[in-house]
């Protein structure tokens, strides 16, 4: 699937089930990082949506990407009101 944006403005380039896999993968290691005992609130969620941006698109991967995920995924929640 070519890159996409929807009509929600999120990227996805992938099938929902290939996003599904992708988020199960991601969180199938979650727990092998080092401290992961130790992560607060702020990093849990981070990382729940950082694992939900990879998972729709590559074009969300690292701290760039993460970062646009957290403006399109704002202005996504911002029209579901």
């Amino acid at each position: 699937m070519d890159n996409r944006i929807t009509a929600s403005g999120i990227t996805m380039d992938a099938t929902p089930e290939q996003v599904a896999k992708r988020l199960a993968k991601y969180w199938s290691t979650y727990n092998d990082q080092p401290g992961v005992a130790e992560y607060g609130e702020k990093t849990v969620i981070n990382d729940a949506l950082y694992g939900i941006g990879i998972a729709l698109s590559d074009e969300y991967l690292c701290a760039d990407g993460f970062a646009k995920f957290k403006v399109d995924l704002k202005q996504y929640l911002d029209g579901c009101a």
